[in-house]
Formats: C-alpha cells, sequence, structure tokens
C-alpha cells in the first residue's frame, strides 16, 4: 500500500495593501518523491471547505461516523485585520489548517499522484502547482 500524501502548513506572509489586509499561507502536499506547493488564503481553504460540503457530504459524514477526527475550523473571526495579521494568530491558523488538511487527506483515501480522492480537496492541495523533488531533510551533524 503507498504511503498517504503528507500535508504541512507554515504561515507565509501578512500582506497589507491599502484596504487589502490578508494572510497568506504555504501548503506542502508530498506523496513519494513528489511534491505540490501552493500559497493559499483562509478564505480559499473556507470556499474549498463548501464546496467539499456541497459535493461530499455524504463521504465527510461517513468518514465521521466512522470516528475519524475531521476537525472544525471557524469562518472568520470577528477581530480587526491588524489583529488577523498578528504571527501568532496566523502561526495558530496555519496549524489549524495542517491539522485539517491532514485529516481529510486520511479520511478521504485522498491519493495526489493519483488523483484520487474529491475533486475540490485535489484542486486545493495541487491547483497550479507543479510536482516537483520533495524538500530534502537537512544532514545530521
Amino acid at each position: 500500500m503507498a504511503a498517504q500524501p503528507r500535508v504541512s502548513v507554515t504561515f507565509a506572509e501578512a500582506i497589507s495593501q491599502g484596504r487589502d489586509m490578508h494572510a497568506t499561507y504555504r501548503v506542502l502536499s508530498t506523496e513519494q518523491d513528489e511534491a505540490w506547493e501552493n500559497i493559499v488564503r483562509w478564505s480559499d481553504l473556507m470556499r474549498m471547505l463548501a464546496a467539499l460540503d456541497a459535493k461530499h457530504g455524504a463521504e465527510l459524514q461517513a468518514a465521521r461516523s466512522s470516528g475519524r477526527h475531521i476537525p472544525t475550523v471557524r469562518k472568520h473571526s470577528l477581530r480587526t485585520a491588524s489583529l488577523r495579521l498578528r504571527e501568532s494568530f496566523c502561526l495558530a491558523r496555519a496549524a489549524a489548517m495542517e491539522e485539517l488538511l491532514q485529516a481529510l487527506v486520511q479520511a478521504l483515501g485522498v491519493r495526489l499522484a493519483d488523483g484520487v480522492g474529491p475533486p475540490p480537496l485535489l484542486d486545493f492541495l495541487c491547483r497550479g502547482a507543479r510536482p516537483s523533488a520533495p524538500p530534502r531533510p537537512a544532514p545530521q551533524a
């Protein structure tokens, strides 16, 4: 059986251009010797979750009913934009996004290299990204 994809999310940057204030996150998905990297916003995650629920809600419910833990996330908080751009807040969101995406990959049997899984999730993890070699761990001293 092939190893499941691994998803990691890091806080990329806070963007403040006039009235446009948002954070971006780097989503790195690896599977075997391939990797996909995308820069996303929290609102991109929310749109993907809405599409996933609309088109694959029964699969999600079945996964939850079988005892799989799939975390929930808040759409947006009512915090001011400046608070939403604080590093601690963005790091917490990155961790929540990673936990959720990894749970979805496991629960829904996603295989990125083979294109197996719900299209909204596959698109979120791989859209516009070309597969490349995954990052290699630094040599141990």
